[in-house]
This record gives structure tokens, sequence and C-alpha cells, in this order.
């Protein structure tokens, strides 16, 4: 009788990556979440994988470098017309007279919005200024585009961005809700 031949098992593990699925979710993130942090997010899990992905497919280093080098691209020219769109808006709000604007912004349970944008006139205590539907959702999209990202996401956030059009600023003051659990054990003898 012949002996068979045990086939060997390889103990290697293989990693399978699936490198257009991670190009899109870091292009998802570094375009719809805070784009600072979206940045370094994508720049650091792209060197990361830039660094594994030889060892499991060849000629993979400069495909990742490339993703890295896009995904960069795409994010500095989205803060480039973000910057630029707010800065015309900070104009056109300057122009009609609005030297500040308030835009409140709250999230729970995987759903938030931009509750209401309050618009301030120059000089005028107190007086509230009105603009357009058009340049109210410019502003909103610009803004939604600004906040943390995920304060929509589980107990939520909320927070207000303020405007100063004449200094062409914007402040973010974010807060998060989260649940805190204290336990605590008393025993008494009786």
């Amino acid at each position: 009788m012949a002996k068979k031949k045990a086939a060997k098992k390889s103990s290697k593990k293989v990693k399978v990556i699936d490198v257009d699925a991670l190009h899109a979710k870091l292009y998802v993130d570094a375009k719809g979440g805070d784009p600072y942090v979206s940045k370094v997010i994508a720049h650091t899990l792209s060197t990361q994988i830039a660094n594994i992905m030889p060892e499991i497919m060849p000629n993979t280093r400069e495909s990742i470098k490339n993703i890295a080098a896009q995904i960069k691209i795409d994010v500095d020219r989205g803060l480039e017309n973000l910057k630029k769109e707010l800065g015309d808006i900070c104009t056109e709000l300057f122009l009609l007279g609005i030297s500040s604007v308030t835009v409140t912004y709250s999230g729970e349970g995987d759903s938030g919005d931009i509750d209401s944008c309050v618009y301030m006139k120059v000089g005028g205590k107190g007086k509230l200024g009105s603009v357009s539907d058009e340049l109210d959702q410019r502003l909103r999209t610009a803004v939604w585009d600004l906040l943390p990202s995920g304060f929509e996401n589980n107990d939520g956030g909320y927070g207000d961005a303020r405007i100063n059009t004449a200094r062409r600023e914007i402040t973010i003051n974010h807060g998060e809700r989260y649940v805190e659990t204290r336990e605590e054990t008393t025993r008494y003898t009786i």
C-alpha cells in the first residue's frame, strides 16, 4: 500500500484588503466628516496600509501611495473650496448688513440637523436680519461640512457655530452627550 503524502498547511495568514472599498471609505470619511480629523485619519491609515501591503500583494505600495496622494488632493481641494464658499457667504452677508450669524445644531441616534440660523444686523443691538432662502441654504451646507464628525451618532452632540462676517471667522462650540453609569453596592448588617 502506498502512503499518501499529507498536504502541508500554510501557517501564514493572508490578509485580504479591498483597496477600492478602502479608498471609497477614506474618501467618504474625508468628505463627510471633520476635515482636519479626516485628513489625519486618511493619511495615517494609508501609511499603515502602505507598509503592510507589499507582504500581501506585489506592487501595492505604489498603488496605496497613489490612493493616499489622491485622497490628500481631494481633501485639500475640498477644504479650499469650503473656505472660498464661506468667504463668499461672509461677504454677501456683510453687504446685506449682517454682522454675525449663530448656527445651532444637534443630533442623536444616527440623526442630526442644523436647528436654526439667527442673523444679527450690523450695530443692531438684538436686531434680527433676514436673508434669502438660497443664501440661508448655502450657509447651512457650508457649516454642516465643518461640524464635528459623528455628532449625530449614539447619544449625540450639539452646539453652535458663530460667524463674524467682518472678520470672516467662524467659531464652533461643541458638546457631546454620553451615558455614564455609576454602580454602588452597600451592605448593611441588620
